[in-house]
């Protein structure tokens, strides 16, 4: 078979032993989803297990010492973060360690990732604060034996660790009907509590159903725009620490706005001996943390523990000199010892928490398959987004069993997990064993420690989240629309709240995506030289369209949302056909002078990614050296099938002009229509093919829109192809009667170069026939 034969889609699938898709009943399909053998069991079992298949693989000599050096390392790291961000979720700093000691551990049994460090969040916390500040203004704990408004301490180690969450839950539900007496930090662990059970139920559905790819509607853009925002929140929840000023937890929306006007307010009421100790901290730790990434390499990727520094140093001077007592500091005072017993929280709350639930859920997911997908592809290993749902969803339920909060990766926590030389998911056992250490026999040493010290360290592990505004720039020269979705998503998070802010957030990103598709940048093919390479004409100035057949790529699948656009174009080219009316005879010169130029090559000689070629990017044609020797007026056009989409040039200003108003644009008489494809009206053309190489689906207005174009063509008696159409879509294509099928007497063409020799042919012998299309 020659290279310039025409070649019919059927004789192309014959020809290279085309296999048709089997279509299966849906009962069948049911039956097969149901049917498991043993194998297939035990390959479910430890997917859910995912330590049964790395642990009987473990190299002790290999990776036990960087797994026990990253786990301590990690450890070190953890329990000042810890305590600081149980504070930021409204809880006490007990409470961050529970997390820090449960939620790793069972991630070691379920997660799929080396190197996620998974615990207490920033971010997380936060929206949990707010989260808990949100059901309070609506449900206020019935508190009668509260402490002091200026201390955040729980009453006594003894009640604290004796109370269970399940009692607590049991608490609230009695308060509905009884006076109950219940402590504030003891109501508000019960709606932490059946809060974080809440977020892990929703992520083992999400897993259970395999809807890990909800993470796909979390673009980085988004992401980056929502934690800088939730960071500023994060900022001025300190502020009160810092200050030493108890100011209120305002409501959103503007409830940034409404906290530092409440704080220049008060002012007067500042404590300065909590702004020395912060200065003192963050004097202490910004420096230290500077120089832990400056010299990464000089200290073996081992950073300095300057946080654990702070905490123990501020814990020792504040004891030694009576903070509390004498300056009236704010500390963290009695921590329980040991573990908490495990109980289930109360689920009356879930339907005032459900609307919070899901947006913890989803962002605490996200964060962690993002962090994770960055350590595979460093280290190359997969990680499985729905196992990660899974594992993400019992270790929340285990904290909001153990009286802990919410979970997630944190990046700056798996970076030092990761560099620290960890090897496998054993470094959290490893981490969990110091955390218990300290939970034993160290946590109730912490009492003395002011809760600047955890403010300060905040303060300093949240400016990587502040200093993403400067990626701005970058977004703004490199892809507007992802600058627009920053903006948007960090404006509304800021100033309407976290849920609502992530909310506005997604449906601006929803909106581009739209408005991508809604009026994609359709472009007119011309021939590059002698090459049989066809681009945009108003992109390459030496692009020249080949007399005769126009080319018009329409690079989005055509469906309800784009269907007024492929039709504009259409209509703009039956303008232009309407305007001129070329002869269809005397065509043997150009047929002779297109056979000159094409070179021979044998179809059997190639291989499968030359065939791909051939359909996509480079139809062989050297018809510009053509239009050169051809009538203007009697134009052959031979396009190569490209997957890329060019852009019109800007300076091609049109002055719009209706079909039947008559107004044409100054440039060359070009007409251009709203989605910016501009036709030549000199330009005449018997044969119009459309580019399809980029339709991946068509709905039902898609192919009524396109049976509708080849209907309208068809009575200008101008002849149309589609162009690498893939086979599914030619299959339905068939269907609603756009294309005929092999028992007719037309037939479908295989490639562009096969369309564009058959267009010659009919116009020699003046058919016409009905459409025809070819495949990709």
């Amino acid at each position: 078979m020659e290279y310039n034969d025409v070649l019919t889609e059927d004789d192309f699938r014959d020809q290279f032993s085309y296999v048709a898709p089997q279509r299966t009943s849906l009962k069948e399909r049911a039956k097969q989803s149901i049917h498991c053998s043993k194998q297939c069991a035990c390959n479910v079992f430890l997917s859910f297990f995912p330590i049964l298949t790395w642990f009987p693989k473990y190299k002790l000599k290999n990776y036990l010492p960087g797994d026990i050096i990253g786990g301590v390392t990690t450890a070190i790291v953890r329990i000042p973060q810890s305590l600081a961000y149980g504070l930021l979720a409204g809880l006490q700093p007990i409470n961050g360690m529970y997390v820090a000691f449960f939620a790793p551990l069972v991630y070691t049994f379920l997660g799929t990732s080396r190197h996620v460090s998974v615990g207490t969040f920033a971010v997380i916390s936060l929206m949990l604060g707010s989260a808990l500040e949100n059901y309070l203004s609506i449900h206020p704990a019935p508190v009668t034996n509260s402490s002091s408004s200026n201390s955040i301490a729980i009453a006594t180690t003894a009640s604290y660790s004796g109370t269970t969450a399940s009692e607590l839950g049991t608490t609230i539900a009695e308060l509905t009907n009884s006076n109950t007496p219940v402590t504030e930090e003891s109501y508000k662990l019960a709606v932490i509590g059946a809060l974080t059970l809440l977020v892990g139920l929703i992520q083992i559905g999400l897993g259970f159903f395999r809807l890990g790819f909800v993470a796909i509607f979390l673009s980085d853009s988004l992401v980056s725009g929502f934690t800088t925002g939730a960071a500023l929140f994060v900022f001025t929840a300190q502020v009160k620490y810092f200050f030493g000023i108890p100011l209120n937890r305002q409501s959103s929306p503007f409830a940034l706005i409404k906290t530092y006007i409440e704080l220049f307010s008060r002012i007067q009421e500042t404590k300065w001996s909590e702004v020395i100790i912060s200065v003192v901290c963050l004097a202490v730790l910004y420096p230290v943390k500077l120089i832990n990434v400056k010299y990464k390499k000089k200290l073996h990727n081992i950073p300095i523990p300057i946080e654990l520094i702070v905490v123990v140093i501020g814990t020792i001077i504040s004891w030694a000199a009576d903070f509390k007592g004498r300056f009236n500091v704010d500390v963290v005072n009695a921590i329980p010892s040991g573990l908490p017993a495990p109980q289930v929280p109360d689920i009356s709350t879930w339907s005032s928490l459900v609307g919070d639930a899901f947006p913890i859920a989803i962002v605490s997911f996200a964060i962690t398959v993002s962090i994770g997908k960055l350590f595979a592809k460093r280290h190359n290993y997969k990680i499985s987004p729905n196992q990660e749902l899974f594992a993400l969803g019992v270790s929340q339920i285990a904290c909001g069993m153990f009286q802990g909060h919410a979970c997630s990766g944190a990046l700056a926590r798996s970076s030092v997990k990761e560099s620290s030389g960890t090897k496998t998911q054993f470094s959290d056992v490893v981490s969990c064993i110091v955390i218990l250490f300290v939970l034993l026999l160290i946590g109730q040493y912490l009492a003395p420690l002011p809760v600047a010290c955890l403010s300060s360290i905040i303060l300093i592990n949240i400016r990587g989240l502040l200093k993403q505004v400067t990626i701005l720039p970058r977004l703004w020269a490199l892809s507007k629309p992802d600058f627009v979705v920053w903006v948007i998503t960090f404006t509304a998070v800021a100033l309407l709240g976290v849920a609502l802010g992530l909310a506005i957030g997604v449906l601006g990103l929803l909106i581009t995506v739209v408005l991508s598709v809604y009026n994609p940048q359709t472009t007119v093919r011309g021939g590059l030289g002698d090459t049989d390479i066809y681009r945009d004409i108003e992109k390459f100035k030496k692009a020249k369209e080949v007399p005769g057949i126009k080319i018009i790529r329409f690079p989005q699948s055509p469906f309800f949302g784009n269907v007024a656009a492929l039709q504009e174009v259409s209509s703009e080219a039956m303008f232009v056909s309407k305007s001129c009316d070329p002869p269809l005879g005397d065509t043997g010169e150009r047929s002779h002078l297109l056979d000159e130029r094409i070179e021979l090559k044998e179809i059997s000689q190639r291989d499968d990614e030359t065939i791909s070629v051939i359909n996509d990017v480079k139809e062989a044609n050297d018809a510009p050296n053509v239009t050169n020797t051809l009538h203007p007026n009697n134009n052959l056009t031979a396009s190569a099938n490209t997957s890329d989409v060019g852009n019109n040039d800007d300076d091609h200003v049109a002055e719009s002009r209706d079909a039947e108003s008559g107004h044409v644009n100054g440039k060359g008489g070009k007409r251009r229509s709203p989605n910016r494809v501009s036709l030549d009206p000199n330009h005449c053309f018997h044969t119009i093919i459309f580019d399809c190489s980029g339709w991946t689906f068509i709905d039902l207005m898609g192919m009524e829109a396109v049976r509708q174009i080849c209907t309208d063509f068809g009575k200008l008696n101008l002849q149309v192809f589609l162009a690498s159409v893939q086979p599914g879509i030619m299959s339905k294509l068939v269907k609603v009667g756009v294309v005929t099928s092999r028992d007719s007497d037309e037939e479908s063409l295989a490639t562009v170069f096969s369309s564009v020799r058959f267009a010659v042919e009919a116009a020699k012998r003046s058919d016409r026939h009905k459409p025809f299309v070819t495949s990709a």
